[in-house]
């Protein structure tokens, strides 16, 4: 030994309850760590966008908008799927 202390994953024992499925060993574990009202919020907040983001859509698509318009949708779904997946993660 030289001196040096080497620590590895193993030296460490952390017991959580592990959330999410099919979840299995040596895998990334999300841990939860907003409450149950947050969750909503953002569950809420998340389909809202999506429906929002939707009826955009096919009002551009309707009313026969340039299809390069339809790229700044990306802004309001990527929104939604950022509360959709928050809630639905606990994260």
């Amino acid at each position: 030994m030289n001196g040096h202390v080497t620590l590895t994953l193993d030296t460490f024992s952390f017991q959580r309850k592990p959330l999410g499925f099919g979840s299995r060993e040596g895998e990334s574990i999300c841990f939860e760590n907003i409450g149950p009202e947050q969750r909503r919020k953002r569950l809420f907040f998340g389909l809202f966008m999506f429906a929002v983001s939707t009826i955009f859509a096919v009002a551009l698509i309707v009313a026969g908008v340039n299809h390069w318009w339809r790229l700044l949708l990306f802004f309001p779904f990527t929104t939604a799927g950022t509360g959709l997946f928050q809630a639905l993660e606990r994260t």
